[in-house]
């Protein structure tokens, strides 16, 4: 059964795809996948519309971004050339590290730091020493900071979904034999001299004033100078060549300047082996599925090639169907097997002055543990004894100490071989303690975890964890789900208890969430143990018995700082007291700060109050007014003029108390020409419109009685007459 490859849009939406696909696989290089659409009945519902940053996953089930989409026609049909990318490579080249680091780092530091908040993580499996960085980030792509951290820590990697295993040598030791008119054709071996060098010269140990990765403008100081002359010079048809100096100022170690010097010196001869691979999975080969960074075997006996070599390049061909039509290996050479000797050969001398204590293993995030194994393997004193039950090595020191190996495995004892707690069998692992570099594992079932300082002790028995020092860093979307209604987070200090904790309303219906500080030792029990702070209710509560979001508290403080220790500065905010002797709420220093309820164009609609204070004021500016009209004095004088007013208690205040009596009109006895201007709503009146109506009364009733005192006078006068 095969997997279908599919495209999605930039929406989501997913179309299958019918198309011949091209792979093309580098080793610690970009992967691509390329393929062209034909205007079929699959293809057809989507082809006009596929354009590049939509996804397509590929037969592997691997998410590739598109990248490129080139539209051509072929008699009256159209058809689609697309390029796509893994979208580790995709999202890695658009995401960049902004800080910028320059410091000594380990390689789990250096690439903790460049997977830190992506949807990828990685796993480091081997020995990697430390280096020296300058500008590692810097606004730099993290694609970029990878592909330097792979060749400072001469590393290379593989994808497994949103995994990136870093390894020191990916690939497989196979016996894969692709041999000529066998399984392989067009065998071609390639040497490319256009850039060969037998010397080089190296400068480091001096400042990084200069820009760029480790180059400096004043190389010329450098404290560190080295030379390397391959023993190819000495022939004489090639001699002398040199190659590009070596300007690195972090480079400080003689050996490690010898080393990259013979590195790069060594490297530029280019010798490369191509051949057409023979897929023979149909005929029932099936093991033969090369891999980036195999070691397989080619033979070509024309033209006397019989080696084992690295997979480097892989460009593999498949049909819609999945079936391979076309497989195209590009390995490297010289032999792995002369080079695996070479690393051999220098492991052996390196292991030497190991134990001789000349040399030091490169430090890395568990170096401690491999020195403590090295230390304890130079200090055993043992002798070997050949028994019927196999090679038992046994501590001089202290016999107690034996160790077992036979067919069935290795058991290690510490009670003179009564009991192998620690063994290797083909069971599995049984050990007590384990001491590792780096370990990988599916499942860890039960036990103690422990911290080598004892600041962390994880009991996976109990699910307790302590931690004396610790910082969590979370990304990625990570969340922390409480599945208990009991849950919380809490601090405990002098018989008080603050924190944030989550339960169910008392009908078990709706969740909540509080924050706040009680007294005793235990987070809750509102009731008894005088909970202050908040609590968050569901809307769906509110809607279904009324109960919302509460502050709880005897006094609450509103202020711009948490901590005032300026003596020049005076505090603003608002302070609600709520302790039975004092309700209020008021604001804090109005001596030196002001303060407004509401804003000339966002007003309260409706204040209530029983005492009011102070002064009523409202804009009265020409500009802040619209459709300004005069007013009938006589309407408005007859209003006044008709008005009963009548004295009486809210029936919602206390009529017990005597000053609670209120003297006002009734609003439905009111004349109802001008209720536009004097009432606020339908039930209350304006008192600020009723104040300038009834000056506007006064000014009419004073008119009208100056007229009549005139015409008073002008009848006196005539009588007089």
């Amino acid at each position: 059964m095969f997997t279908r490859m599919y495209v999605r849009d930039l929406v989501g939406n997913e179309y299958v795809c019918q198309a011949t696909t091209t792979h093309n696989l580098s080793l610690n290089g970009e992967q691509s996948l390329s393929f062209t659409l034909e205007y079929t009945k699959p293809n057809a519902v989507f082809i006009d519309n596929i354009a590049e940053m939509w996804e397509v996953v590929d037969d592997n089930d691997v998410d590739h971004k598109i990248v490129l989409v080139s539209r051509k026609a072929q008699g009256e049909r159209p058809f689609v050339e697309v390029r796509a990318v893994p979208l580790f490579f995709d999202s890695f080249d658009s995401l960049r590290i902004y800080d910028e680091y320059n410091e000594h780092m380990t390689a789990t530091r250096a690439f903790s730091l460049i997977f830190e908040d992506t949807p990828f993580n990685y796993i480091l499996v081997g020995n990697f020493a430390a280096v020296e960085w300058e500008g590692f980030g810097a606004g730099e792509p993290r694609l970029e900071t990878f592909k330097r951290a792979l060749e400072r820590y001469k590393a290379e990697f593989r994808i497994v979904g949103n995994t990136v295993y870093i390894e020191e040598l990916i690939g497989r030791d196979t016996q894969f034999m692709y041999r000529h008119r066998l399984n392989a054709s067009n065998i071609v071996v390639e040497t490319d001299a256009t850039g060969y060098w037998t010397y080089a010269k190296g400068y480091g140990d001096f400042g990084n004033e200069g820009t760029g990765d480790g180059e400096s403008s004043d190389w010329k100081d450098a404290k560190l100078t080295d030379e390397y002359t391959s023993p190819l010079a000495s022939i004489p048809g090639i001699g002398i060549r040199h190659g590009p100096p070596i300007k690195d100022g972090r480079i400080t170690d003689k050996t490690t300047m010898q080393n990259s010097l013979k590195a790069l010196v060594d490297g530029s001869l280019k010798i490369s082996i191509s051949a057409d691979i023979h897929d023979l999975r149909r005929q029932g080969y099936a093991l033969g599925q090369p891999e980036l960074g195999d070691r397989v075997f080619v033979i070509d006996e024309r033209i006397g090639l019989h080696e084992e070599v690295r997979v480097f390049n892989i460009v593999i061909t498949k049909d819609w169907r999945g079936n391979v039509l076309d497989l195209n290996l590009t390995i490297g050479s010289p032999s792995v097997v002369k080079r695996h000797q070479a690393n051999i050969s220098t492991a052996i001398k390196q292991i030497t002055e190991i134990v001789e204590g000349v040399r030091k293993i490169p430090f890395n995030v568990l170096d401690n543990a491999i020195i403590e194994a090295t230390k304890a393997l130079q200090n055993a004193q043992t002798e070997l004894h050949f028994t019927t039950i196999g090679i038992l090595a046994v501590d001089k020191d202290d016999p107690n100490m034996v160790t077992l190996m036979n067919s069935a495995g290795l058991g290690v004892s510490r009670d003179g071989g009564a009991t192998f707690r620690n063994a290797i069998t083909g069971f599995g692992i049984n050990a007590d303690v384990i001491t590792a570099g780096t370990m990988l594992a599916n499942r860890i079932a039960g036990g103690i975890l422990t911290s080598l300082n004892g600041n962390t002790v994880f009991d996976l028995n109990e699910g307790n964890l302590t931690m004396q020092n610790a910082n969590f860093t979370l990304g990625s979307g990570a969340q922390i789900k409480f599945t208990n209604p009991y849950n919380k987070i809490f601090f405990n200090h002098n018989g008080y208890t603050s924190g944030l904790g989550v339960s169910e309303a008392y009908n078990d219906d709706y969740p909540f969430v509080y924050i706040g500080a009680v007294d005793g030792d235990s987070l809750g029990a509102f009731e008894t143990r005088r909970f202050s702070g908040f609590i968050a209710n569901t809307l769906a509560r509110y809607q279904d018995d009324g109960t919302g979001n509460s502050i709880i508290g005897r006094r609450l403080s509103i202020a711009t700082k948490a901590l005032n220790t300026d003596p020049n500065f005076v505090e603003r905010g608002f302070i609600a007291i709520m302790d039975g002797r004092d309700n209020a709420f008021y604001p804090r220093n109005t001596g030196t700060h002001s303060y407004e309820l509401g804003r000339s164009n966002n007003r309260w609609d409706q204040v209530h109050a029983r005492t009011y204070n102070g002064s009523l004021a409202n804009t009265s500016t020409h500009n802040a007014k619209m459709n300004i009209e005069d007013i009938d004095d006589k309407e408005v004088f007859d209003y006044f003029d008709m008005m009963k007013i009548k004295s009486y208690f809210y029936k919602d205040e206390d009529y017990t108390n005597p000053y609670n009596r209120k003297v006002s009109p009734i609003i439905e006895q009111l004349d109802p020409v001008l209720e536009n201007l004097y009432k606020n709503t339908d039930d209350a009146l304006d008192i600020n419109s009723n104040f300038f109506l009834f000056v506007k009364a006064m000014q009419y009733y004073m008119e009208k009685t100056d007229d009549r005192i005139s015409e008073l006078n002008e009848t006196i006068e005539e009588l007089r007459n």
